[in-house]
């Protein structure tokens, strides 16, 4: 004899003596349902959200500094279609010349960058990427005025 859901669930049912699932179709009352509360704090998804310097807000050219810590900065040069260059490094993991992809720089988020470019005495690094900031997000951020020498 083969049961299939729907059997084992009514059988359920008219053993608990609740009404059945389609209870307002056969003119019983329904129950109402009480939303559940979640209690997990560890959530795992969010949006991001921030004071800081999106792509949108740059043109070809643009210098782009971040510090995060213990007492990291980088300052970088935006090559267009969210494409930098690694200008000045300071006791961070990014090297003076690697190039990266990346959307934003947002205070108090981390620093995820892509596609990050590396070339290692003749051996080119390439595809790997990196998150700067993991705990405590980005310390600053700040678009760097272009200096102009008129000599």
């Amino acid at each position: 004899m083969v049961l299939t859901w729907h059997r084992l669930a009514g059988a359920f049912i008219r053993w608990s003596k609740a009404p059945p699932i389609n209870a307002a179709q056969d003119g019983h009352q329904t129950r109402p349902c009480k939303p559940i509360k979640s209690t997990r704090t560890d959530i795992e998804s969010d949006a991001f959200e921030g004071e800081g310097i999106h792509i949108d807000d740059l043109q070809k050219g643009d210098r782009v500094e971040v510090t995060w810590l213990p007492n990291r900065r980088c300052v970088f040069r935006y090559e267009g279609e969210a494409h930098f260059l690694v200008l000045e490094s300071e006791n961070a993991k990014l090297h003076v010349g690697d190039s990266f992809d990346t959307a934003c720089f947002l205070i108090g988020q981390p620093m995820y960058l892509d596609n990050i470019q590396r070339d290692v005495a003749s051996t080119t690094q390439d595809g790997f990427s990196y998150v700067a900031g993991s705990k405590h997000g980005l310390h600053t951020v700040r678009k760097l005025s272009l200096i102009v020498d008129n000599c």
